[in-house]
């Protein structure tokens, strides 16, 4: 089949791109599991009282929000395990992948101080 151009010529050619493709996370692998990045900054890391109280919240939010918490762990500089791409990211574990679902899509691209 003959491809149609458009207003400035095929897909592929010299200065036409291709649509983008929609952002947002892929649900097609879905787990219970969402992470979070760039959700700390570098002292909130370090301060046990701050993990802890982040910690805190976010179950209270993802539960009013997206469906029941069964865990949470913050990558903190230090930790048994933690590696340097782990760190700062928080990992929220769902009791249903439907809510797992929902909070990935809701929280992708949402800034935390600025910081996405």
């Amino acid at each position: 089949t003959p491809r149609s151009p458009g207003i400035l010529g095929f897909p592929g050619d010299l200065g036409v791109d291709p649509p983008p493709k929609a952002s947002g996370p892929d649900l097609n692998q879905a787990t219970t599991v969402v992470v979070i990045k760039n959700m700390l900054s570098a002292a909130e890391l370090e301060s046990d009282q701050e993990c802890k109280e982040i910690a805190e919240d976010t179950v209270e939010k993802c539960e009013a929000d997206f469906g029941k918490v069964k865990g949470i762990v913050i990558a903190r500089p230090g930790k048994s395990g933690v590696t340097e791409n782990l760190l700062g990211k928080v990992f929220v574990e769902f009791e249903e992948i439907a809510a797992a679902k929902k909070a990935a899509t809701e929280l992708h691209h949402v800034k935390f101080d600025d910081r996405v």
